[in-house]
């Protein structure tokens, strides 16, 4: 105990304070964001600068319940424990998030689904530590929840009360098992949550991230806004904002989403890298929309500053949570161990194997953007929404990215991936060849696969990667799951 007391008044000393640098995973970029964790950007990763990873795989129920997305296809308890294991592994809490998606496409936020939640806050909050508990008898450990409700209007002052109300009793339900509570607002006073809730919020969460993104900046120059301060916009005006929560436990929303692929090199007049800087600056911590990074984002620099704010905060901040101090200095010993993992997954996760984990394109589906299938031995990435919209007829300006052939590589892997798919290619071709499919068994789920164990399955011949997840089937099974390429090695084609 001495020992501790002692270890904590030298970190005092110093003046050097961990804060939290989150991102979320959505429901519709599952693998997309999976393979993004585990990418390196010459030397460091996301893994590294990361403290928080939120699952935004939930939504309320119209009667006030929780349930998983239905919209992105089946998400599985498999699913999430491929994240929880991640996090675990990287010392990284995962978070449950629970936000409340458009019906369609373009469509505002589905307010009346949070006022189901908010309105009968014990039904919800119950449901949402029985999801916990569930997930725990399971194996899979969730370390607390990120509340992400949103509406495009300011909403009423009833709904505020309910809302404050139902996060105060969450945080009451978190605590008693020593879970953590942050919630996402606006940073404007127009939609809901928004800044005016933040000094009866304070009380009760871990951390706030104001959804400014593009909107806001470091010493940006703020357009007068009615009943709003002069800072509104500023990455200080947060900070002012949040009296009563440490800088470092305010993480400033940034774009690093392909869809801001305009404004997230360069938005209020600088590049991420100065708003990261200026966030560091402050003592604040750092918010990223979402895991599936723009390339502006993919890069060393980026990971090295967000690293340093993950281990020891900025000058400005003042206080730290033990949890995130202790995330920081355990990550930093597990970084040099998980590379070879990570570039394991970055290999395996291009070439023409990829279609076997996306589903065709069908006519009557909703697909938004960045979403992938595959359509005629070929696969596409969507840029905006749609529907009914042919990937074979779109053209170079049409809604949908061509991106290769299922049978080649990738039109825009990197070179790392390129040589991945270019020897998957040639053994796939040395393979078929030999027709050594009929010597190999079926895949069966729940069979023991050791590394280095081959079978066929789906038209294709696989040899295991990861043991551990080869056995379980479901999104690990090979050339099906939309996992599988983090479990198996296409290693040819079946005569």
């Amino acid at each position: 105990m001495k020992k501790l007391m002692v270890i904590w008044l030298y970190f005092c000393a110093l003046g050097a304070h961990a804060a939290e640098v989150l991102t979320w995973v959505p429901a519709y970029s599952r693998a997309e964001s999976y393979a993004m964790l585990n990418q390196d950007f010459g030397g460091v990763g996301m893994k590294d600068g990361l403290s928080r990873l939120a699952l935004q795989f939930w939504r309320p129920t119209t009667g006030g319940g929780l349930e998983t997305d239905p919209n992105f296809g089946s998400i599985t308890d498999e699913d999430i424990r491929l994240f929880t294991e991640w996090g675990d592994k990287h010392n990284i809490q995962v978070l449950l998030c629970i936000y409340n998606p458009p019906q369609t496409a373009g469509a505002p936020w589905e307010w009346t689904r949070a006022q189901a939640a908010i309105r009968n806050k014990t039904i919800f909050v119950n449901s949402v530590v029985a999801e916990i508990d569930r997930l725990a008898a399971l194996g899979i450990s969730i370390d607390g929840v990120d509340m992400d409700l949103e509406s495009s209007t300011s909403e009423s002052d009833e709904d505020k009360a309910d809302y404050i109300a139902m996060m105060k009793l969450l945080s009451e339900k978190l605590a008693d098992k020593g879970k953590i509570l942050s919630v996402a607002t606006y940073g404007s006073k127009w939609n809901a949550p928004n800044i005016e809730y933040w000094p009866e919020l304070i009380p009760y969460v871990d951390g706030i991230t104001p959804m400014a993104y593009e909107t806001a900046g470091y010493q940006a120059e703020c357009e007068p806004m009615w009943n709003h301060p002069d800072n509104w916009c500023t990455y200080s005006g947060f900070i002012s904002a949040a009296n009563g929560l440490e800088a470092s436990q305010l993480t400033i929303g940034m774009p690093g989403n392909l869809n801001y692929a305009d404004s997230a090199s360069a938005w209020m007049g600088k590049s991420n890298i100065e708003h990261i800087k200026g966030a560091k600056t402050l003592g604040a911590g750092v918010s990223i929309w979402d895991s599936y990074l723009h390339s502006s984002w993919q890069n060393a620099e980026v990971w090295n500053l967000l690293k340093q704010i993950k281990q020891s905060g900025g000058s400005g901040s003042s206080s730290s949570s033990s949890s995130s101090s202790t995330s920081s200095s355990s990550s930093s010993t597990s970084s040099s161990s998980s590379t070879s993992s990570a570039s394991s997954s970055s290999s395996s996760s291009s070439g023409g194997g990829v279609c076997y984990a996306l589903e065709t394109w069908a006519a009557s589906q909703v697909y938004t953007g960045g979403m992938e299938v595959k359509y005629n031995a070929q696969y596409f990435r969507a840029k905006w929404w749609t529907q009914g919209d042919n990937p074979g007829q779109s053209g170079e300006w049409g809604v949908w990215e061509y991106l290769g052939d299922c049978a080649g590589s990738s039109s825009t892997s990197s070179s790392s991936s390129s040589s991945s798919s270019t020897s998957s290619t040639s053994s796939s071709s040395s393979s078929s060849s030999g027709g050594g499919c009929p010597a190999l068994p079926v895949f069966q789920s729940g069979n023991a696969y050791g590394t280095g164990s081959e079978v066929q399955n789906s038209g294709a011949s696989f040899t295991c990667l990861v043991s551990g997840w080869c056995n379980l089937g479901g999104p690990y099974e090979p050339g099906v799951g939309w996992a599988w390429i983090y479990a198996w090695e296409q290693t040819g084609l079946c005569n």
